[in-house]
């Protein structure tokens, strides 16, 4: 078991720990301090006895997986083998292709679809809401009116997610191979929704499960469901997601509304909201469980 002194955090807003409550009034920066000591910091100090200088958190509320590989980049530069890498896949459908032909984009002043961060969020609402690809330069109502239908267009006859995934697992392969040959520890896991889709990987794509553990298994977020599934007490107001969300379980009272008793009924996602503090606890206490198996994280003053 390998002896870890620096612990290296990558992630959007899950890592940075958006979602912890209630927010002090802070300017951006002591904000997003606050919320990554909430959220993370403070639990591997308690848990390891390690100082704050040994914990870099560089959790960032939005980021995508393409800035996260630029810090991954700057950081394996000047990586020591007493470090270790935590990093949580976002959405791969915030990563643009920027090698997609934009030649329309010189006639018509709209940036390419497919070349700008869809997000899960917006595919889920895309056909409802293609305002939320508009460029904002637009002022002619009937423009205005092409551009939506075109975006309508496209998304039903054209946008093929398999344009992203074919995009990851390139990326992915390259930060495995690397990783493997550098000797990096470092550990990937999918924070809300599956970077590498195991349903579109050639039988030759060879993943490796103990780096990437979250791989054809459930994401940070499924975890928390699944948690709040089996634990959550009709009872006590508080929850694992922000606002005091209950999600995604919902309640209704027994027999048919007439008895005040809750009951918890099972309903499908249709929305991510982010944990709170004790969502972030539960999802630590996860994460620490796969780094115990292979690193052990010590207190670098008392090597």
């Amino acid at each position: 078991m390998k002896n870890i002194s620096k612990i290296y955090l990558l992630g959007d807003s899950w890592i940075e720990g958006q979602g912890c409550e209630p927010e002090p009034t802070l300017i951006h920066e002591e904000l997003r301090k606050w919320r990554k000591e909430t959220s993370w910091n403070k639990h591997f100090r308690e848990k390891y006895n390690i100082i704050d200088s040994q914990i870099v958190n560089l959790g960032s509320q939005g980021s995508d997986n393409f800035g996260m590989f630029y810090q991954l980049n700057n950081i394996l530069k000047n990586y020591k083998n007493n470090e270790l890498i935590l990093f949580g896949f976002t959405s791969k459908y915030r990563d643009s292709n920027s090698s997609v032909n934009r030649a329309y984009s010189a006639l018509f002043p709209m940036d390419n679809i497919i070349n700008q961060p869809i997000t899960f969020e917006k595919l889920q609402f895309s056909l409802e809401n293609p305002e939320m690809f508009l460029t904002g330069s637009i002022t002619s109502e009937i423009d205005n009116q092409f551009q939506q239908e075109f975006i309508r267009d496209f998304m039903v006859s054209v946008f093929d997610e398999r344009t992203h995934e074919n995009l990851a697992q390139q990326n992915y392969l390259f930060y495995q191979s690397w990783c493997k040959h550098r000797n990096v520890n470092i550990l990937f896991f999918d924070l809300f929704e599956p970077y590498i889709d195991s349903k579109y990987v050639s039988e030759l794509f060879e993943v490796d499960q103990d780096m990437y553990f979250t791989y054809n298994k459930k994401t940070c977020f499924d975890k928390l469901v699944d948690y709040e599934l089996e634990t959550y007490n009709p009872s006590d107001e508080s929850t694992v997601w922000e606002e005091n969300y209950s999600f995604p379980c919902e309640f209704k009272y027994k027999n048919g509304g007439k008895s005040r008793e809750k009951e918890l009924v099972n309903r499908n996602a249709k929305a991510i909201w982010h944990p709170n503090q004790y969502g972030y606890e539960y999802l630590f206490k996860y994460i620490t469980s796969k780094v115990d198996k292979k690193y052990k994280i010590v207190n670098k003053t008392k090597i």
